[in-house]
């Protein structure tokens, strides 16, 4: 399963080379595993922008809140979760220093350092811009927010101001 290097898998394939080192890892295994990968992969050639780390901060925070959901399902009483001639626990422990709530370890996460926060206020003003129930004016001033916040600017005025015009 190719984890990370699409872009540069594309570019071997069109210089029509035969054969090419690569890395093989093993224990990643799950959707978490793999997204873990490719954006330590991704980190390394450039930082995330602020609306990257956003939508990796809603993946992680989808993926963990599912995780969550299936150890839970898991551990509730009943026939099929009983022990009997299967073994041991049917779901893992949870992971060491794993408190807190999903969007903090979320945001723990996403490499840069943003505070759940900060990623939910640029995750809704994502939402504004992508919306098409929202007014076009609107949209636009949310998509020219975060191209700022790319940029560099902060993102609480940013999202302060659409937040005030959406209501």
């Amino acid at each position: 399963v190719l984890v990370c290097g699409a872009r540069r898998l594309t570019a071997i394939r069109q210089l029509g080379w035969k054969s090419v080192n690569v890395w093989v890892r093993s224990g990643i295994s799950d959707r978490l595993g793999h997204l873990l990968a490719e954006q330590d992969d991704n980190v390394l050639h450039k930082p995330l922008t602020q609306t990257e780390a956003a939508a990796l901060y809603r993946e992680l925070k989808a993926l963990m809140a599912e995780d969550a959901a299936r150890r839970q399902a898991a551990a509730r009483f009943s026939a099929e979760n009983q022990p009997g001639s299967h073994g041991g626990a049917n779901c893992a422990p949870p992971s060491p220093g794993a408190s807190g709530k999903t969007r903090e370890q979320a945001a723990a996460m996403v490499p840069g350092g943003a505070s759940h926060t900060t990623l939910d206020k640029i995750s809704y003003l994502q939402h504004i811009a992508e919306n098409p129930a929202q007014p076009d004016d609107l949209r636009q001033q949310a998509a020219s927010a975060l191209e700022r916040m790319d940029a560099g600017n902060s993102v609480d005025p940013l999202y302060r101001d659409i937040r005030e015009q959406a209501e």
